[in-house]
This record gives C-alpha cells, structure tokens and sequence, in this order.
C-alpha cells in the first residue's frame, strides 16, 4: 500500500469516524446496489463486461464496484439465471464479443464471481458476508480485507496468481 493510499485512508477514518461503514470501505453495499449503466438505467451483461475491463481515471473502483454488484444480486437472481431489474424476456442471451471475455450468460457470471471469492480464503469469506448483507463488524482491519478480496476479484479476466501471491506482491498481509 503506498503511502499517498495510507494518508487518503487516515483522512476517510478521521472525516467518518462516526460512520465506520464509509470509513474504510473503497466500495460500499449501498454503492453495489446502485450501479447503473452509462445511460442511468438497470445494467445488462454486456454493461458488466465493459465496465469490468475499464481503464483510466476512476476505473479501479467500478471494476470493485461491479464485482461487489455481482455478490449483492449473485443469491436472488443470477445464480438461478435471472438478471436483476429486466424482465426475463429482455435478459440478452450472451454479454456481447467473445474479446469481452468467456462470460456468456448470467448464470456464468455467478459461477465466476462464486469462484473469485472463494479463492480469497477468509478475506472472501468476510467480503461475501458483508455485500450479502450479513452482519460484519467494520473495523479498519476488516475493511482492509474486504477491500483486498473485492479488488482481487475485480475485473474481466481471472488473475493468474493465487490471491495470496497476489497480497504478498502488492505489499499487503495476507489473513
């Protein structure tokens, strides 16, 4: 973690420290259930496939901010092969190109993000419970480890390490 990353993490606890929530998450539930398409209405597969291979100013958090919108709607909808808030004859059959990944469908994209948290060990565990609304207690050391699985699960393309190797490389501390 660099230390511009450690000052900005300071100020958030210190401006927030009366709402734990904000403090420390990069993303939170409320956030997840909130995203929309760049057209402001409810997001198709091909929307998730774009916004997950995002580059520039602002994309790392709306690739965390997908993968957290994928847990929170992973039990109620995709798993059972329902996108949320389109009707099941609106539901595209596939998310566009073949480029955008090998994610064709919504059931696919539930096995993916299932399979993404489940290799963060223990931080994915924690990461899971909270975006499905479990009740965690945010403290500065759990909203690190939610933050590290989210952010590892993030994103288009499967990393090629294994998220402890990952941690080590990025300098954090593997729980």
């Amino acid at each position: 973690m660099t230390l511009a990353h450690r000052v900005v993490r300071a100020i958030k606890r210190f401006l927030f420290r009366d709402a734990p929530e904000f403090a420390g998450l990069d993303v939170t539930r409320d956030e997840a259930i909130l995203l929309l398409s760049q057209t402001g209405t409810a997001v198709t597969p091909a929307d998730i496939a774009s916004m997950s291979k995002a580059k520039g100013k602002g994309a790392k958090q709306l690739r965390m901010r997908v993968a957290a919108w994928l847990i929170v709607h992973y039990e109620e909808s995709l798993r059972n092969g329902y996108w949320p808030e389109m009707s099941p004859d609106k539901i595209p059959t596939h998310s566009g190109h073949v480029s955008d990944g090998w994610f064709v469908n919504q059931v696919d994209w539930a096995i993916e993000i299932s399979y993404r948290v489940s290799q963060c060990g223990g931080d994915g565990e924690l990461c899971w419970r909270y975006y499905r609304g479990e009740p965690v207690e945010l403290t500065p050391g759990t909203c690190e480890r939610i933050n590290r699985a989210l952010l590892y699960c993030a994103g288009l393309y499967r990393r090629k390490i294994t998220y402890k190797m990952w941690c080590q490389q990025g300098g954090y501390v593997h729980s």
